[in-house]
């Protein structure tokens, strides 16, 4: 019988502390409330190895020119971004646009000339923690664009995929990339490069 006791109390014993491991492990996990925003250092999800990975996880491809800028912090989900009005000139659709986002469901984004697309991206001109290039009010740029999936007033506006591998800027006929990543996508595009 004794056995039997001290058997039980081993159990309880064992149960009692696995139950506050248990515990203390969930308490010190962050729940949803305590979570920080994402900050204007962010991180790459995705180093490109090709022009058609960028291609693939691309939802919208434009060349055009930034008309307006403002600076948005009124957003807890994003922190500070910088917001670019960018007026087309020309959308491209070059084979396997949006392919890896249509195996999710997604379809490519479409834009004519004349339309506007507002491009966010984190921090802000002022900030010395911008991740990356922002992009500059009269500036000309080609850009690889995904939505950027949020509600609100941010439910129609685009980010720069991959933070800035997607992010070229217009020199004559050509766009010279203007991130200085990891990625093997090409340092310099043409129109023709991006033709179906």
């Amino acid at each position: 019988m004794a056995s039997d006791s001290r058997l039980t109390r081993r159990w309880a014993g064992a149960t009692a502390l696995l139950l506050g491991v248990t515990l203390a492990a969930c308490a010190s996990a962050p729940s949803a409330e305590t979570v920080e925003p994402p900050s204007s250092q962010g991180s790459r999800v995705a180093i490109y190895q090709s022009l058609g990975e960028l291609i693939a996880d691309s939802s919208l491809i434009v060349l055009g020119s930034i008309t307006e800028q403002a600076v948005r912090s009124d957003d807890d989900a994003l922190g500070n971004v910088t917001a670019s009005k960018l007026v087309v000139d020309q959308a491209f659709a070059p084979t396997g646009l949006g392919q890896s986002l249509a195996e999710a469901g997604f379809q490519p984004s479409k834009r004519n000339p004349g339309d506007t697309v507002i491009v966010l991206q984190h921090g802000t001109p002022d900030s010395v923690a911008s991740a990356g290039t922002l992009l500059e009010e009269g500036g000309r740029y080609l850009l690889f664009l995904n939505p950027t999936g949020l509600s609100g007033a941010a439910a129609d506006d685009f980010f720069v995929v991959g933070s800035e591998a997607g992010l070229y800027e217009a020199e004559g006929d050509a766009f010279v990339r203007l991130s200085q990543g990891g990625d093997d996508i090409p340092a310099t595009l043409t129109p023709n490069d991006l033709q179906p």
